[in-house]
């Protein structure tokens, strides 16, 4: 009985072997990259949306800044205007009775406090 070999040299082995697992390693890279890349679009589409807000929110302070100094110039002219014409005028003898009247009832009361 004779047994026969089918010899298969150690390098040509180890070649298909290497090959085996440059391609697993080939396919694990492959889809590291993809998922930095995935990574990456999602890091794009925050700082987008980042920017986006801060220009929105630059955009409501400015105009909430505007309106409120509007308002302010618009108070401050009704302001000015209330004093350039006074309510009391002293040419009048009402209006004369009613400030005697007031400096007489404020010495009163002042005088009645001690």
């Amino acid at each position: 009985m004779e047994i026969e070999y089918f010899l298969i040299p150690t390098q040509f082995t180890s070649s298909f072997l290497q090959d085996h697992i440059d391609a697993v390693n080939y396919r694990q890279q492959v889809q590291k990259l993809e998922d930095m890349d995935s990574l990456q679009q999602l890091v794009v589409v925050y700082k987008d949306s980042l920017l986006q807000l801060e220009r929105e929110n630059k955009l409501a302070y400015k105009l909430g800044y505007d309106d409120a100094y509007l308002k302010y110039e618009a108070v401050n002219q009704e302001y000015i205007k209330l004093l350039e014409k006074p309510q009391l005028k002293l040419g009048y003898p009402a209006a004369a009775a009613t400030i005697i009247g007031s400096v007489g009832a404020g010495f009163l009361l002042g005088s009645m406090g001690r």
